[in-house]
């Protein structure tokens, strides 16, 4: 895998060439030639790129450092819960000498672990297990692939790298935890015997809402006082440990082989999700995509995904050649965990992302807006990847995102160029100043 830069990711605003003009000329915010149109941007602009900049100071500060300590209990007992009420997570995890805390003390508690309810602690014990086992858990609990691998799986491998470092690797098995009475039945279990055999058969597989104990000792990852709660855990650091191990499984392939321009299609007839595109919104994006690339010579095909369900390999053959790849915010666009460059030379042409994220025009679309409900931030700045974001546009609901037409040409035109190397690259330069990149 290349060991390529962390970069902010870029906005692409209709009147931004004219506002950027206009601030070279008279380095003023208050111009009395500015329209209201101009203000707004400027103001999103400086809002958009705080935000990521938070973000990117914040992979630095957890580069180096382990997401969580773990504490050992003798003959320990856990409870997984099956349901979460916001991030009141109720996982417990205690022996016969102490309990284990971990998050923010409120009523209810907010965060990982809180001491076991009277009626928890009491419980028989319904899976036993002789063996030394490794746990954590994380804030949701079901099987939605997109979310398990930026919110499960990082913390998984961590684990695994922790046996391996503590030289405690006889015999001791990480937990993953599943909803269904028969593990081979359960749809998580099926997508890690493609994602990683080699873990989902290492793994202990336990059913969520049942009382586990092992006669050996517990390792139990409590988090850092600085990740009070799991929504907060998407770190750099721990995605470059996933980027390795699915590079390692599926290894990427070489620039001459990728060549796949993506459209990531959220119509509203292609499922039930909801932050879908209009029919005719699907359509203008479509077309705008293959004309524009027509006018900037691009030889990649086109491939339309996220119309019909896909089995997993599929998805990852796709994202294995994908040189481009554009549509709304949705978890298809998880799968660029698989669009890694080969080579270190591949890092001055990265993949190429243009998603279509909530901003200030669209506050309302979901909790989290504006900004932060990006593959950007899912994957943790990911530094295999070049991002560019449309916002939504006015109108935006949670269950209809609107696009600017015009906003997603102006993206694709400078996405699409044909000089793809380092000079021309959004990474070295562009109308608002350098773009600050980290080696993290």
């Amino acid at each position: 895998m290349a060991t390529c830069q962390v970069l902010l990711p870029r906005m692409h605003s209709l009147n931004e060439s004219t506002v950027a003009h206009k601030l070279a000329m008279s380095g003023q915010k208050n111009s009395r030639s500015w329209t209201h149109g101009d203000l707004h941007m400027v103001q999103e602009h400086a809002a958009y790129i705080q935000h990521y900049k938070s973000h990117l100071n914040r992979f630095k500060e957890f580069a180096r450092v382990s997401p969580f300590q773990v504490v050992e209990l003798a003959n320990g007992s856990f409870f997984l819960p099956s349901t979460l009420r916001r991030l009141n997570i109720t996982a417990c995890a205690w022996n016969d000498e102490r309990d284990i805390r971990s998050g923010i003390a409120s009523n209810p508690p907010i965060g990982w672990y809180v001491p076991p309810p009277p009626h928890i602690r009491q419980a028989p014990c319904e899976q036993r297990f002789t063996e030394k086992l490794a746990l954590w858990h994380s804030w949701f609990t079901d099987f939605q692939f997109g979310h398990f691998l930026c919110d499960h799986y990082p913390f998984f491998l961590r684990l695994v790298e922790f046996v391996a470092d503590a030289k405690l690797a006889q015999g001791v098995r990480v937990v993953i935890a599943h909803r269904q009475g028969t593990v081979k039945k359960s749809p998580l279990y099926k997508f890690m015997q493609f994602l990683d055999p080699e873990l989902a058969q290492a793994a202990v597989w336990v059913q969520l809402n049942k009382v586990a104990c092992t006669s050996e000792t517990l390792y139990v990852a409590r988090s850092v006082k600085r990740l009070p709660t799991p929504v907060e855990s998407r770190l750099s650091g721990l995605m470059r440990g996933v980027a390795r191990r699915v590079a390692n499984i599926h290894p990427p392939l070489p620039n001459a082989e990728r060549n796949r321009l993506i459209y990531y299609s959220r119509r509203k007839s292609g499922g039930a999700h909801g932050h879908w595109l209009s029919n005719e919104q699907d359509a203008a994006v479509r077309e705008a995509i293959e004309r524009i690339a027509r006018e900037h010579g691009r030889e990649e095909q086109l491939i339309v995904f996220g119309d019909k369900p896909l089995p997993y390999h599929e998805q990852a053959a796709l994202f294995l050649r994908a040189r481009f790849a554009i549509g709304s915010h949705g978890t298809g666009l998880m799968n660029l965990i698989f669009s890694q460059p080969n080579d270190p030379a591949s890092c001055l042409s990265k993949t190429r992302v243009l998603e279509f994220i909530c901003g200030m025009r669209s506050v309302d679309f979901a909790p989290g807006c504006p900004y932060r409900k990006s593959t950007y931030t899912y994957l943790a700045g990911a530094p295999w990847l070049e991002f560019h974001h449309v916002l939504y546009a006015k109108g935006t609901t949670a269950r209809r995102v609107v696009v600017d037409i015009k906003e997603v040409e102006e993206a694709l035109h400078e996405i699409l160029t044909l000089d793809m190397d380092a000079s021309t690259s959004w990474a070295s330069s562009s109308r608002w100043g350098k773009r600050n990149a980290t080696g993290i």
